[in-house]
């Protein structure tokens, strides 16, 4: 079974890379992007990767990737999910010294949790299997207080927004955590990040109910180039793996992997239904 992932994993790769080699030569490899990242506990490999992302990219805001005209290179706004500790203590001084903006996106209900309630979090909630720390409400009013970054919201309780038809309940994952975030930083929560972040994730009401609050836009886990005919409530994000190789982010940066995701979610849809 390890090793029939493992051979998956090389092909999807090698596709990608190839895909996205291909984009450059043809010169549609550029163009505006957002990248989303989680965790962040491997200071080395994050200042490394934040490197090369500088060296190779112009790094902006949400908003600047949305408002400034594509020059000679692709723009890149780089987001995080969730809320863990180690934004704090290890992304955010990187990211300072560097002179990078990002954006965090914290579930609310997630901050703060400790122990057995945090561990569950991270099992049930975020469906991930390591051992992780979420940010305390000090951490994020310090993230906030920096004018690099911005505090998104995520919902309360990372659910996925595709799934509820409840409009109490839907009021209450969205606006609690966008006042509970504001609260706790004094600074108006504008942008919005779908948890799971696929297309099935995504509803109208949810949309609606995002602009019912006033958020300027929201992002999903699409991967996809953002251009000017891109709704601002389906901004389209990659998501990296802090431990691949600069040679793949830049396959997935050129679009490599967006037609891939693309297929994929046309069969799951045909499978669905």
């Amino acid at each position: 079974m390890k090793n029939n992932r493992l051979s998956r994993t090389y092909w999807r790769d090698t596709f990608i890379i190839g895909t996205g080699y291909a984009k450059r030569l043809l010169g549609s490899g550029i163009g505006k992007r957002v990248i989303c990242l989680h965790d962040t506990e491997d200071a080395s490999t994050f200042r490394e990767k934040m490197l090369w992302l500088k060296e190779h990219y112009d790094l902006v805001s949400l908003d600047d990737l949305l408002s400034r005209p594509l020059q000679t290179r692709t723009l890149v706004a780089v987001t995080f999910d969730d809320g863990y500790v180690s934004w704090h203590e290890v992304a955010a001084p990187i990211l300072h010294d560097l002179n990078i903006p990002a954006t965090f996106f914290v579930c609310s209900g997630f901050v703060g949790l400790e122990g057995e309630q945090a561990k569950q979090f991270i099992k049930t909630r975020l469906r991930r299997q390591q051992q992780l720390l979420p940010l305390t409400k000090t951490q994020v009013f310090d993230l906030a207080q920096c004018a690099l970054f911005e505090i998104g919201g995520h919902t309360v309780h990372h659910v996925d927004l595709g799934q509820i038809r409840d409009e109490t309940l839907l009021k209450c994952e969205i606006a609690e955590d966008q006042r509970q975030l504001e609260d706790w930083t004094g600074q108006p929560v504008r942008w919005f990040a779908y948890p799971f972040g696929m297309q099935q994730h995504i509803s109208e009401q949810a949309i609606s109910r995002l602009k019912q609050l006033q958020f300027s836009g929201a992002c999903t886990y699409i991967p996809q180039f953002v251009k000017a005919q891109t709704d601002r409530f389906l901004v389209g994000r990659a998501g990296l793996d802090l431990q691949a190789s600069p040679t793949l982010w830049r396959a997935w940066l050129s679009g490599g992997y967006d037609r891939l995701y693309s297929l994929k979610n046309k069969i799951f849809t045909c499978v669905s239904f």
